[in-house]
C-alpha cells in the first residue's frame, strides 16, 4: 500500500487550521473504529455537507478540471455549484460493495 501523504484519509478529509486538524481525527477514530468492528450502517452518509474548499484546494489548478469546468466553474467558486452535485453518489471516492 502506498503510503505518501496524498493517499491518505488526511488529505481530503479535513479543513484548514488546528479544529479542522481535531475534528478530522475525532471523526476519523470513530470511523476506524466502526470499520474494524463492523458496526458502520449502509449506505455511508455524510455526517455534514463535505465542504466545497476541501475539493479545491487541489482539484482546482488540475488541467482536467480546468478543461472539463470551464463553462460553470464562476457558479463553482462562488458555492452556487457544489462539487457533490456531480461527484456525490453518482461518482463516490470510495465505493462501497453491499
Amino acid at each position: 500500500m502506498d503510503s505518501s501523504a496524498s493517499n491518505q484519509c488526511y488529505e481530503c478529509h479535513t479543513s484548514y487550521g488546528i479544529f479542522g486538524t481535531v475534528e478530522a481525527k475525532m471523526a476519523g477514530t470513530i470511523d476506524v473504529f466502526k470499520y474494524y468492528t463492523g458496526t458502520y450502517e449502509l449506505p455511508i452518509t455524510m455526517r455534514h455537507p463535505y465542504p466545497q474548499g476541501d475539493c479545491l484546494k487541489c482539484h482546482s489548478q488540475a488541467v482536467g478540471y480546468e478543461a472539463l469546468h470551464e463553462d460553470f466553474e464562476e457558479a463553482i467558486l462562488s458555492g452556487e455549484v457544489s462539487c457533490m452535485e456531480c461527484h456525490g453518489e453518482e461518482h463516490p471516492a470510495h465505493p462501497i460493495s453491499e
